[in-house]
């Protein structure tokens, strides 16, 4: 599986896969903040995370002027919230 090598049981996977059958992808860095390894050095990070390894927590927060377009949390401060 993934470009490895298996005879009976036990397989040489190729760079960026492990596991027994070589189906377990490898990211060299790991995943933080609950993303998990969906493919070699690649992470799929929860929502409100991003950057290579999940390691950047979304600003969701901003100043906006129309209101209407979004949901406001403090309308005294034009808060709102995509």
């Amino acid at each position: 599986m993934n470009g490895g090598s298996c005879m009976e049981d036990s397989c040489s996977c190729a760079k960026g896969y492990t596991g027994n059958h070589c189906g377990q992808p490898v990211c060299d860095n790991g995943c933080q903040n609950g993303g998990r390894c969906i493919g070699p050095n690649r992470c799929a990070c929860v929502y409100g995370f991003t950057g290579p390894q999940c390691e950047r927590g979304k600003s969701f927060s901003f100043l906006c002027f129309n209101c209407a377009l979004w949901f406001c949390t403090m309308a005294s401060f034009d808060l709102c919230y995509a």
